[in-house]
């Protein structure tokens, strides 16, 4: 199959598998498709993962925004669904809108002996709140103390650490007192400069820097959760966690550069336009079949 061939995975010699690798998306959905689990579901798909995904509740933009929770009942039957047909080899909790959610996401994780990515989605990058009070402090206290990894923004890394975040040096502060309170792994996004975005890593022993040339593009929605999905897909592939973050972060890097225009305002970055490069398809050529 192309896309096999494409991935690497053609199903011969040593790297042949029992089953699929797969990676659950525990998130909201959002109408868009830039966002939250139809971000992940094409970024799973992008790393060679099958997407397992369980909805916690719609956000929706426009003249009829808001943010609506799906009922604990439903959530519980697509986490049991999920668990009994294909259980995940790693697991992103994203958007999670209710404390009904958080607690079934907690008794779901168990002991979390799978890679667990937490992007918790309850500050934007431009630090307008999103989570309510509640769900934001039952994720600190129930799902961080599970989770592998963390992915945070400056404003997030702020919330959990109780610390002002003004620059380099207080993100890293910061960082460190998040990682206290029991996860395996800090990153923490810094907000770009001119030129560069950058990721600090901290598993506490040290900080490790990631940064890569900022990239001028409209295509940056959803970026960061192409980032952390990314992550939660190599780490079920089974890379090793510094691996998996340098690998998540080029895959972004690259979702940023390879959008095309579909939507008003900025679009969504593309993390599936590697798949298109490596065939030798441009992505950007679908704007050509929309009538003027």
């Amino acid at each position: 199959m192309i896309l096999d061939k494409l991935l690497g995975i053609d199903g011969s010699g040593p790297q042949m598998r029992r089953r699929a690798a797969a990676a659950c998306s525990i998130s909201a959905h959002d109408p868009l498709g830039a966002r939250f689990l139809a971000a992940d579901a094409r970024t799973f798909a992008a790393v060679g993962v099958h997407p397992v995904l369980v909805a916690c509740g719609v956000r929706a933009r426009g003249p009829q925004a808001g943010v609506f929770p799906i009922s604990g009942q439903a959530v519980d039957a697509q986490l049991a669904a999920a668990w009994a047909t294909a259980p995940p080899d790693a697991v992103k909790v994203g958007a999670v809108e209710s404390l009904d959610a958080v607690t079934l996401v907690r008794g779901a994780l168990g002991d979390a002996p799978r890679s667990v990515v937490l992007d918790p989605e309850i500050v934007d990058k431009a630090g307008a709140r999103i989570a309510s009070d509640d769900v934001a402090e039952a994720l600190r206290v129930d799902i961080l103390p599970l989770s592998s990894v963390v992915v945070l923004n400056t404003h997030e890394a702020a919330l959990w650490s109780g610390l002002p975040v003004r620059g380099n040096e207080s993100l890293r502060q910061a960082m460190r007192a998040v990682y206290d309170q029991g996860v395996g792994v800090v990153v923490g996004h810094c907000a770009p400069d001119e030129k560069h975005a950058v990721d600090w890593v901290f598993d506490g022993s040290g900080f490790v820097e990631f940064g890569s040339d900022r990239i001028e593009s409209p295509f940056v929605a959803g970026s960061g959760a192409v980032f952390s999905a990314a992550l939660t897909a190599y780490l079920a592939r089974g890379k090793k966690m510094f691996a998996a973050i340098e690998a998540a972060k080029e895959l972004a890097t690259a979702a940023v550069s390879g959008g095309a225009a579909v939507a008003l305002g900025l679009g969504p970055a593309n993390p599936l336009s590697i798949l298109y490069d490596r065939a030798g398809v441009n992505y950007a050529a679908i704007e050509e079949l929309v009538p003027e």
